[in-house]
């Protein structure tokens, strides 16, 4: 019987059998469109708008998700992607051959790419970046820690606001009523050294700034503490070391610390006034 429906609603126009598709629970959609001929399922797919097709495709078991992908042209993930969830898209990319992986990876905006790295298991991030080429790889661990790093200082109950448009500076941290600038520096190799540390804006979004936090991945080296110690004696700067929540208390206190120092000049600045 349900052979001899396939049949029967494979025989359908196109128009007909499109609007059917998008009228059926996702799950039995994804379950005719793989009992069909494959020239047909082609047919339909291309004939089922974006969200329709996402629903259907996340909806699909991942052996049948990985069938209708196949058949999928290109150009097609990406409006496909963007009517998924986060999860379901990741889901998606799971099932893609490594030659389908590098190109949809080609054409996905690097942004997306960057988003959906982010919420890949460990193992599939490694994957992916594996079959790009090493400057793009780069970009993307670079963007990916700069999201852990605002993740990170969210987590301390601070209000982040992204920066565009500075060099020097890329998050605006609101830190009990003071205002500190971050600047994150990703390093591939090696360690952080002092001609990297350069002071963020004074002024940002017309807030003045109480000083500046550079956030790194790497170890400090020598001249950068001896630079945390000479930098005490003017404007306010320190740098801290993020790989993982488990440094989350000292971005946390590095924070805390550039607030503390700046009340002090303040009130320091005052008494000499007076």
């Amino acid at each position: 019987m349900w052979t001899e429906a396939v049949v029967v609603l494979g025989a359908m126009p196109t128009d007909q059998l499109t609007a059917m598709l998008r009228s059926t629970p996702p799950q039995h959609a994804a379950g005719l469109l793989i009992a069909m001929r494959t020239d047909r399922v082609a047919v339909l797919l291309a004939s089922l708008d974006p969200p329709d097709l996402a629903r259907i495709l996340a909806a699909a078991d991942p052996e049948h998700r990985a069938a209708l992908v196949a058949l999928l042209d290109v150009e097609r993930f990406a409006p496909v992607l963007a009517a998924m969830s986060k999860q379901q898209a990741v889901e998606l990319l799971a099932v893609l051959s490594e030659k389908q992986t590098v190109a949809v990876l080609a054409a996905l905006p690097p942004n997306w790419i960057t988003v959906l790295l982010t919420a890949m298991p460990t193992e599939m991030q490694d994957q992916m970046l594996a079959v790009m080429p090493p400057q793009e790889t780069a970009a993307h661990r670079l963007g990916m820690y700069r999201i852990h790093v605002g993740w990170a200082l969210n987590r301390t109950a601070a209000k982040v606001t992204w920066i565009t448009g500075d060099q020097t500076a890329d998050l605006l941290v609101d830190a009990h009523g003071w205002a500190v600038v971050v600047a994150i520096r990703y390093l591939e190799h090696g360690q952080l050294t002092s001609r990297e540390l350069v002071a963020g804006p004074a002024v940002v979004h017309g807030v003045a700034v109480s000083g500046t936090l550079i956030v790194t991945n790497t170890p400090l080296s020598d001249d950068v503490i001896r630079y945390r110690r000479r930098a005490a004696q003017g404007p306010p700067v320190d740098v801290v070391t993020w790989r993982d929540r488990d440094d989350d208390g000292a971005l946390h206190r590095a924070t805390v610390g550039l607030v503390h120092a700046a009340g002090v000049m303040r009130g320091s600045g005052r008494a000499h006034s007076g």
